[in-house]
């Protein structure tokens, strides 16, 4: 399907549909297009009018491609369809008279002779009744089959073929299917866990007090920090940390952790035989806790089987599906809803899955009230993201003059200076916004806490590639942070 933002906007309003509306109005798309056999046109007509479903008519062809639908049959395929049809249909009866078309045939004996040159190949029409066909198939005989001559003749009944399935597959290929399997798994589990009353996320102190996602979130963060800045050992240290505590995040299922993870695998990129290993490791947990019929397991099992490249190439529509799940059960002004929505855009857009400006302006419409500072941050990264240096400098520096009373938000907020200064290439600027971060987890958080040490190995890579060696091995002494204690006692992470 053509992507939607290379479109211009659907004329009087509204957006194109996303894969995740593909996915919910499929059986309706293919009901009209094969059951009621209705023009592309018209379905599109039905689908904005009835549904503010809004697709090019290039986006349906390719959908319907890939659904396997589909109604220009060749006449060898036609010829094809109706002898499976007859297989089927004659195989627990007796002899049937047969209409044949297009061919001679010799008196007295009841055989098809050899076709003229250039007529077209025989079709055999079975003149009994046509209740054994699907829709499709008879509305298919209806339009291709030419009227039956006076001419009929005896055939024997055709022996057992293969069903019509094995020659005509009407499932896309695999990798195609994927996506709308695990958007199907993301939409089972999130019925089931509203609907069970495992999520009541109306409490506006729920986002404060629920923070074990969001720090595992932040340690995936830090090792692959870590591991890009030289401190092999520590990196994996901390990798195996995050593997031993999704365990209790998987039995207490946070509403964040399935999207959480999947922009864990994205910040992971770099290191497929992590993904690999996390992604298999989720799976068989969710299996052993839940049940092999549980959605979890069913969506990570999916996700594994996809394989990585193909899990980046969807990675956008995954994020897309579970936030508009969130959208069904959640107001949009739920603080929850808003959370959800800013850490998935900012991501989308940081990984370059959507349009930094697309991504801006989704942001600005969010309603500001109780945002505290984070949909801020995420604008200021979004707009570095995309170049805009001087305006995510004026929305962070801005930010940070603001009355903020969440210490993370406002060391997120230094954290995005330095990034912002390191994207702009201005050393003094890097080692300014270096010393002003550092010290603020310093003061805020102490030398053990994994925001001091993310600040110190950022900065300690940053003299690295400048080739201040020297510089960069006093980092951690000159400010007295130590970053074995966050990992102290934890097993380096074998990959297998």
């Amino acid at each position: 399907m053509a992507n939607s933002n290379s479109n211009p906007p659907p004329p009087g309003g509204g957006t194109w549909a996303t894969p995740h509306d593909w996915a919910t109005y499929r059986e309706t798309i293919a009901a009209l297009y094969e059951g009621q056999n209705m023009t592309l046109k018209k379905i599109m007509e039905i689908m904005e009018r009835e549904h503010n479903f809004f697709a090019t008519e290039r986006m349906y062809k390719s959908r319907l491609k890939q659904w396997g639908l589909r109604k220009n049959y060749r006449y060898e395929e036609v010829n094809e369809i109706i002898r499976q049809q007859s297989s089927r249909v004659t195989a627990t009866k007796p002899p049937a008279s047969a209409v044949v078309v297009g061919a001679r045939v010799r008196k007295g004996d009841g055989k098809r002779s050899r076709p003229f040159r250039r007529q077209p190949e025989a079709i055999i029409v079975h003149s009994g009744s046509s209740s054994g066909l699907s829709p499709s198939e008879r509305t298919t005989m209806q339009r291709l089959t030419p009227s039956p001559t006076a001419l009929s003749c005896r055939v024997p009944t055709p022996p057992n073929e293969p069903a019509l399935s094995m020659l005509f597959p009407l499932t896309p290929p695999a990798d195609l299917r994927y996506p709308e399997e695990a958007g199907y798994h993301i939409q089972n589990y999130f019925a089931a866990a509203f609907g069970q009353g495992m999520w009541t996320l109306e409490d506006p102190e729920w986002l404060t007090s629920n923070r074990h996602v969001v720090d595992w979130f932040n340690r995936i963060a830090l090792a692959r920090g870590t591991l890009s800045g030289g401190h092999t050992k520590q990196g994996f240290k901390l990798l195996q940390r995050c593997f031993d505590e999704y365990r209790d995040m998987l039995v207490t299922q946070d509403p964040r952790l399935m999207i959480y993870t999947c922009v864990a695998i994205i910040l992971l990129v770099s290191y497929p035989e992590v993904i690999n290993m996390l992604l298999k490791y989720i799976a068989n947990l969710a299996r052993i806790i839940h049940g092999p019929s549980h959605p979890l397991h069913q969506f990570w099992s999916q996700l594994q089987h996809m394989g990585l490249i193909k899990l980046l190439e969807n990675a956008r529509t995954l994020f897309e599906c579970q936030v508009a799940e969130f959208g069904r059960y959640l107001a949009e002004d739920n603080p929850f809803m808003q959370s959800i929505t800013v850490f998935s855009t900012r991501y989308l857009a940081i990984a370059r899955l959507i349009d930094s400006d697309t991504a801006e302006r989704q942001l600005r419409k969010l309603p500001r009230d109780g945002d505290n500072g984070r949909l801020s941050m995420a604008l200021g990264q979004i707009q570095a993201a995309g170049g805009k240096y001087a305006e995510a400098r004026k929305t962070i520096l801005d930010l940070l003059d603001s009355p903020i009373d969440r210490v993370r938000t406002k060391a997120g907020a230094y954290d995005t200076l330095f990034l912002i200064s390191r994207m702009e290439g201005k050393e003094d600027l890097v080692r300014d916004a270096s010393a002003k971060r550092i010290t603020f987890c310093l003061e805020t958080f102490g030398p053990k806490n994994e925001w001091t040490i993310d600040a110190a190995s950022d900065y300690e890579t940053f003299l690295r590639e400048l080739g201040d060696t020297a510089a960069a091995d006093r980092v951690f002494s000159d400010f007295g942070i130590q970053m074995d204690k966050l990992t102290e006692g934890v097993k380096e992470l074998e990959i297998k």
